[in-house]
């Protein structure tokens, strides 16, 4: 609990430091892209306007870059290349601030302003704070308090968790990571159990955190591969899902509900029940950089 409340106190004091919010910078480049479509239903009322962020920040940070991902498509409509799980998440944060700001009138209502920046900013705190949370919770029921806060500060402060829950918070990476650490617990709790409804909670996690990031669709082979580490504990597995086959469909219906979010905004927006927002970008699976993610000063 110590270095829970340390790390909460170490991030509090990272995030407000930060020019990058208190100079009405939080929206940037992707956390711009990200918050797109919060701004064109909440602010504009319109989707498909993901460019009245743009004339925005031109508008606060006049002379600096202007980057939210753009991507336009038929009759002049503008969205992002990001998918919205991110904004879903943040939805509550957001309608938040323009209610505390259209009260209180001391900034503008329009979706950039400060109430809307300091808002982004908490949940990404808070997001980063509850997956390291309930990481301890998970290494306590196997490890002694001393290994598990000792690992807990490890990835706290070793790892580019602290960056990306504070100064950068306003990115999908702090909410990934608890979507991620909520997968493990509730793989663990299946298996532990067998209840049902660990499972759909499994494909759940996957299903938000897919539709924040695609590539989080890679981490459902943990629920998958859990614990399987020769040929009996395969032919035991695989005996132990047989009867609980409609567990495993009710889970993989959440995932694909889920994943259809996405595809209904896109023809919502764009008329297309399909878009490669992402264009000629692509991951590179046989050169993955493992020990540049790992210890570079860019990224680890």
């Amino acid at each position: 609990m110590l270095v829970f409340l340390l790390m909460t106190a170490l991030a509090i004091f990272a995030t407000f430091q930060a020019r990058r919010w208190s100079g009405l910078g939080s929206f940037e480049y992707d956390p711009g892209g990200y918050i797109a479509p919060l701004h064109s239903l909440l602010i504009v009322g319109a989707p498909g306007r993901a460019d009245s962020l743009e004339a925005l920040q031109r508008r606060y940070r006049p002379g600096d870059p202007v980057y939210i991902g753009r991507v336009e498509v038929a009759g002049g409509r503008v969205i992002t290349k990001y998918p919205i799980g991110l904004a879903l998440l943040n939805a509550p944060w957001y309608g938040l601030a323009h209610a505390y700001t259209r009260w209180r009138g001391e900034y503008p209502a329009d979706g950039y302003s400060r109430p809307y920046q300091r808002a982004i900013a908490v949940a990404g705190i808070f997001y980063g704070l509850l997956g390291l949370w309930l990481l301890g919770r998970l290494l306590s029921s196997w490890f002694s308090d001393g290994v598990t806060a000792w690992t807990t500060a490890a990835i706290g402060l070793g790892t580019n968790l602290l960056n990306y829950m504070t100064y950068e918070g306003a990115i999908a990476h702090s909410a990934l990571f608890m979507w991620q650490v909520s997968l493990l617990i509730a793989t663990v709790r299946w298996y532990q159990t067998g209840r049902a409804r660990h499972v759909i909670a499994a494909g759940f996690f996957l299903g938000i955190a897919t539709l924040t990031r695609p590539t989080e669709l890679l981490f459902g082979l943990i629920p998958l591969l859990w614990g399987l580490h020769d040929k009996a504990s395969l032919t035991a597995r695989w005996q132990w899902l047989r009867p609980r086959w409609p567990s495993l469909l009710a889970a993989l219906g959440v995932l694909l509900a889920m994943v259809t979010l996405q595809l209904a905004y896109w023809k919502w927006t764009t008329g297309e029940w399909f878009i490669y927002s992402y264009g000629i970008e692509r991951f590179d699976f046989t050169d993955p950089h493992l020990l540049d993610g790992l210890f570079s000063f860019r990224k680890g």
